[in-house]
């Protein structure tokens, strides 16, 4: 019998591309569900929402969808974007548009912000990036955005010292990562995972070689295609990308063989059910227990082989024997 795959461990699992420059996967992250979302800041601008034209904060997505209406703009995709006080302020950098709305903080203090290294996720003329925050004041050229927060997951391909592999603090997390200077992902957890399992993920997975902690509990995350307008709590600085006020509504997720998805095979009591091929696309699944929900890479492992499936809690599927 083929060793029984228990965890489907940090494999990501392609979703839906709702927008040229933005793509929205599914991943596992140590065995919990988290969803990717990842950007091309050669095709999408990402921008920091911290207030409105009267200074007051947005507090939650749909107060930036509503102050971007009478610009003719809609939302595509947000974030909360770091920590912050409880006047909504952000405790740290925060820049929009290019200018400075609170000012870079290097103090020393309690809670995850102040473990440091914290750090800086920015955009600049030159793509994105993200620097240890005592790095940032020697920065040469001029941020159009920016927000700080801490700590840093990954820094230069090493993970924070103070995250030990057998934490048991776990908790929904979500955070950002760069891949390239044009390549930004974000990823937010659905089930509580610890900050190494965050880290490593976004290191060995994603191949982040830095990312950076937004933050925890609240973490919330804005995606119409998805059915996503989390409100879970009063948010502070939101990172997010605009579109035509009906790009959002009006893009469908993928479908790249424009046929109808393929069904499951009814197993009979006590057996173990298929996955189910993707036509077209060898190595590639969906979960007979979910096959509406997206794509699970599964090149390079055997036929047969059986599969904890992310999507529902922990039923196992198989690998059908005659792919």
């Amino acid at each position: 019998m083929m060793k029984r795959i228990l965890v489907f461990a940090a494999c990501l699992l392609f979703g839906l591309n709702l927008s040229h420059g933005v793509e929205f996967s599914t991943a596992s992250v140590a065995g919990k569900r988290a969803t990717v979302c990842r950007v091309d800041l050669r095709k999408e601008r990402l921008e920091l929402f911290v207030r409105d034209d009267a200074g007051q904060p947005f507090k939650s997505f749909d107060g930036v969808a509503q102050w971007l209406q009478p610009q003719g703009r809609g939302l595509l995709f947000a974030m909360n974007a770091g920590m912050y006080h409880a006047n909504l302020a952000p405790v740290g950098l925060a820049i929009a548009n290019g200018k400075q709305v609170t000012p870079l903080n290097l103090a020393k203090g309690e809670g995850n912000f102040f473990l440091k290294p914290n750090g800086v996720f920015l955009v600049s003329k030159s793509g994105a990036r993200i620097v240890e925050s005592s790095e940032y004041p020697a920065l040469s050229e001029p941020a159009s955005v920016a927000t700080q927060s801490g700590p840093l997951l990954v820094r230069a391909n090493k993970i924070h010292p103070a995250f030990t592999p057998g934490s048991d603090s776990r908790l929904i997390r979500n955070g950002v990562g760069v891949v390239s200077p044009q390549t930004v992902v974000f990823v937010l957890s659905e089930e509580p995972v610890s900050f190494y399992e965050f880290a490593q993920f976004f290191r060995d997975e994603l191949h982040c070689p830095d990312a950076l902690f937004l933050d925890g509990t609240v973490s919330s995350l804005y995606a119409p295609k998805l059915k996503r307008n989390d409100k879970k709590i009063d948010l502070g600085p939101i990172l997010g990308i605009t579109g035509e006020p009906d790009a959002a509504e009006s893009q469908e997720p993928a479908d790249e063989n424009n046929a109808a998805q393929p069904k499951a095979t009814p197993a009979k009591a006590g057996e173990i059910p298929d996955a189910i091929p993707e036509p077209g696309k060898p190595g590639f699944f969906r979960s007979p227990f979910a096959p509406d929900q997206g794509l699970i890479d599964a090149r390079g492992m055997p036929p047969g082989t059986e599969v904890r499936d992310p999507y529902t809690q922990g039923k196992i599927f198989r690998l059908p024997r005659d792919q």
